[in-house]
């Protein structure tokens, strides 16, 4: 492959990484994102090398990706050999490709050049031993997320750090699929365990194995995502495994995937999926890194974890660039949209895959820009308006509730007691009120009851609604059996703070959503602004019979 078939950001970045050899580093980090291309640009540049005499070693830790680096150098005409089990070696080559576990049991080639693909691993204790037998050779790493998986930066492994390209950059310039994130029902990770810097597996598979997140991410994906190819990204392979059945039991081709998968079964599998017959590939540790299916355009996230690099690693499995119709993708005929499917508040705990974050060698973890999820199609999102259907965020006023202490000024998340001035109007709920989704376990709201009525349900009958006033909008809460008894002894003019605390199993498949209500039915301050932000006190005629 001729080098003028690189991308431009490819051929800068190759220039910016040789600048820094000539600059005086010995190791570079090479920075960009999953789908830009990283594969293609270290071939490159071991061809290049290959062809002045030199030697390249490539490290992979899985053997997907030391057969796409393979694949790579053969498009190059790149003659090379492969360490990797169940492989004749060629040692006469001057490009070796290696597996890292196989390499640790072998004797290591010569390289005057050594290049570790999802160099964010390059710091565990079996690449090191690796990379120490090679005190005077060159160091490439090349990832797309540059910290360790507990969120460290890779300083004192690298010299110097090459951003080739960012998430948002490649997108802009059609390079990356576009997409959009939801944040749909999560349990509650509040008493899952930290074990080595990441969620205690049994309990986060415990958590996302409950029958009603189950169920619901096969209803989720069914109702918006039945016609994209799609990866999950499960807890565990017993976890992985009840959602293929559950898919399956919905009519939908779905396979499961795990490290120790049979060879030949993997590759079958791939093989459906790249083509389509099968529509869901459900997957434990092995998708994560390595995946290159541009068809897949649905991510789902049933595996919580604390580590960014591992979440950017997911979420952009589905950001390939692809066209049902087969065309090249252009202004003209622009990719089909990934979507992202959030079941593990991961979008919410590490921030959305384009965010600008700091790729240096001495980041510190930023915390994720504050998003908004669209309440009528739960969209995440960081602009004016929704992505996915277009409703328009709307502000939220100061001065709905009068602040007279920098104390209630934190309380009510204003930042100081003068942006809530006293002598502020107070905003009038002129607004439709947000309708509340029970879409999360452990979720609250808070407010006053101001009143109840029924409405007619999708599923026939009437269902109750609860309108509150909270400090800052008004919900449209909707009821269900075991709120409606608690609420039925709530008056209107009460403080009311609801919480949806779990999930009782019934006959059938079926389930008892439960919630706690508790109330603050004690007698009104005297003086001051009414809850509701309507009228002084007293009396208020909206919110006190």
């Amino acid at each position: 492959m001729p080098a003028q078939t690189l991308r431009e950001y490819q051929r800068t970045g190759i220039r910016q990484i040789l600048d820094a050899y000539k600059q005086g580093a010995r190791s570079v980090l090479a920075v960009s994102p999953t789908g830009s291309g990283k594969t293609t640009l270290f071939a490159h540049l071991a061809a290049q090398l290959d062809a002045g005499g030199k030697r390249s070693l490539i490290l992979a830790h899985r053997r997907e990706l030391v057969e796409q680096a393979s694949t790579r150098l053969r498009e190059f005409d790149v003659r090379h050999g492969l360490i990797l089990a169940g492989t004749p070696p060629s040692p006469g080559a001057r490009v070796q490709v290696a597996s890292v576990q196989t390499l640790t049991r072998r004797a290591l080639p010569p390289a005057d050049i050594v290049i570790p693909d999802e160099a964010h691993l390059s710091t565990a204790a079996t690449w090191t031993r690796i990379l120490e037998g090679y005190p005077h050779a060159r160091i490439l790493g090349v990832t797309a997320t540059p910290w360790r998986l507990a969120g460290k930066p890779l300083a004192g492994a690298y010299d110097a750090v090459v951003v080739v390209a960012t998430p948002r950059e490649l997108r802009e310039q059609r390079h990356l699929s576009d997409y959009v994130g939801f944040s749909y029902l999560a349990p509650d990770l509040s008493g899952v365990e930290t074990v080595g810097g990441d969620y205690n597996e049994a309990q986060s598979a415990a958590a996302m194995s409950q029958s009603l997140i189950v169920d619901n991410i096969v209803e989720e994906w069914l109702k918006h995502s039945a016609r994209l190819s799609t990866v999950v990204f499960a807890v565990t392979v017993e976890h992985s495994r009840q959602l293929v059945e559950r898919f399956r039991s919905a009519g939908v081709s779905a396979e499961h995937l795990d490290g120790t998968t049979p060879l030949t079964q993997r590759e079958g599998i791939m093989r459906r999926v790249a083509s389509g017959q099968t529509r869901v590939l459900s997957n434990v540790g092995v998708c994560i890194e390595g995946l290159d299916i541009p068809r897949l355009k649905c991510c789902v996230l049933a595996r919580p974890t604390k580590s960014l690099a591992r979440a950017i690693q997911m979420m952009g499995r589905v950001r390939r660039p692809w066209r049902e119709d087969g065309r090249k993708v252009d202004a003209e005929h622009p990719s089909v949209v990934a979507r992202i499917h959030d079941h593990a508040f991961i979008i919410r705990q590490h921030g959305l895959p384009d965010q600008d974050r700091d790729y240096s060698l001495h980041a510190k973890r930023e915390a994720p820009p504050s998003l908004s999820t669209c309440p009528q199609c739960l969209a995440m999102y960081d602009g004016a308006r929704c992505p996915s259907c277009g409703t328009e965020k709307e502000p939220e006023p100061l001065g709905e509730r009068v602040i007279q202490t920098v104390a209630e000024a934190e309380q009510y998340e204003f930042t100081s007691a003068t942006e809530a001035a006293p002598d502020a109007e107070p905003a009038r709920p002129d607004k439709p009120p947000v309708k509340v989704r029970w879409d999360t376990l452990g979720r609250k709201v808070e407010g006053v009851l101001i009143r109840k009525w029924q409405e007619d349900a999708p599923w026939g009958g009437k269902q109750w609604h609860y309108l509150l006033r909270g400090p800052k909008r008004d919900y449209d809460v909707p009821g269900a059996a075991q709120l409606d008894k608690q609420m039925a002894k709530v008056a209107a003019g009460v403080l009311v703070w609801i919480t949806y605390t779990h999930d009782t199993p019934l006959p059938d498949s079926k389930v008892r959503r439960e919630f706690k209500v508790e109330v603050d039915d004690g007698e009104p301050e005297p003086q001051g602004e009414c809850y509701c932000a309507t009228t002084p006190r007293p009396p208020c005629g909206v919110c006190t019979p």
